[in-house]
């Protein structure tokens, strides 16, 4: 806080998973520990839970609405991130049910989160695949906030492989008005700051 940094605390333990309960859990440790991170209200973002949830979902939405809920009782009164499902890349969930999340909260402030990772591709060749492009349009249309909050390095490599760069992800964002963040500068720990093929890191030394 001192250096101008936003922290965004965030909850991990639900990565990719889809059930409900899983969430209601993490919400639990939320509204345990209320009393520490609810001093973020006025100048932190908390990102409620990882990736979760199922894509194109309104297992998503109905959880999210609850989840928020419990938040805000705890005294959560700031910025609440919200991921949405299909490991974090579904446009879907945004697109047909943000809206509603959104209405849901008293406050008004909440924060969707979209990663860029191998769903999506620019074109899509595949049923499987969320066009880029396609996908990035819908988005805006919604008039949600929105943050392209994880990107990797975009040369179809690493756990979740798409070919859709860095700089396109942040063109994307500024011309949008949206927030961008990419994950991450080194993952991968190896001597004298080298990094290799196998992660998301986007620069190699």
């Amino acid at each position: 806080l001192a250096n101008k940094i936003v922290p965004i605390p965030g909850n991990w333990t639900g990565t990719c998973k889809s059930d409900p309960a899983v969430l209601t859990a993490i919400v639990d440790t939320w509204v345990a520990q209320a009393s520490t991170w609810t001093q973020l209200n006025s100048t932190g973002l908390i990102n409620i839970a990882n990736e979760w949830g199922p894509p194109n979902s309104t297992i998503w939405r109905d959880s999210y609405i609850t989840a928020i809920a419990r938040m805000r009782a705890a005294g959560y009164t700031g910025t609440l991130v919200v991921d949405t499902g299909g490991c974090g890349q579904d446009s879907h969930d945004i697109v047909k049910y943000g809206a509603d999340v959104l209405a849901s909260d008293p406050q008004k402030n909440i924060l969707f989160d979209v990663h860029v990772y191998g769903s999506f591709h620019y074109p899509a060749t595949a049923t499987w695949m969320q066009d880029y492009e396609t996908s990035m349009k819908q988005l805006k249309a919604t008039g949600l906030p929105l943050i392209l909050g994880e990107f990797g390095p975009g040369k179809n490599i690493g756990p979740s492989p798409t070919t859709i760069t860095p700089q396109q992800v942040i063109a994307t964002a500024e011309a949008n008005g949206w927030g961008w963040m990419p994950w991450s500068w080194d993952d991968n720990n190896l001597a004298a700051c080298a990094a290799d093929d196998y992660g998301f890191s986007m620069t190699k030394k």
